[in-house]
Formats: C-alpha cells, sequence, structure tokens
C-alpha cells in the first residue's frame, strides 16, 4: 500500500543534515507517526521528524 508523507523543511532539512556519511537510513511508521532518520554507518547519531498536512498547493498544475 503507497504511503506518502509530507514533512516541513525546517525539521526535514537538519535531521538529515546532521548524519556523518552521505548515506542515511530512513524509518517510516504511518502518515500520523514520527520518521526516524540516522546515519547508515553511525547509527547511534538519530533524529525524529514529524510528518505535515499535505501543503495547500501541492498537486496543483502551474500553467
Amino acid at each position: 500500500m503507497p504511503l506518502t508523507l509530507w514533512f516541513g523543511m525546517p525539521t526535514l532539512y537538519p535531521a538529515i543534515g546532521s548524519a556523518i556519511c552521505a548515506d542515511i537510513l530512513v524509518e517510516l511508521r504511518d502518515g500520523d507517526q514520527t520518521a526516524t532518520i540516522r546515519s547508515a554507518d553511525r547509527g547511534e547519531l538519530t533524529a525524529l521528524v514529524m510528518p505535515v498536512d499535505k501543503p495547500a498547493a501541492a498537486g496543483r498544475v502551474s500553467s
């Protein structure tokens, strides 16, 4: 079953930037649960990010 999640850049960008290496692991649970982001080679460095509601502009086609 497909799962579409939206994250705010003010929380997602620092979480990804905190990873030590270029490879990260993202553990998804459900649309209303936190996602865990961790460095692939340093698993003890983790960050939690909470999904946000779908932006109003998402899915609109500009002409």
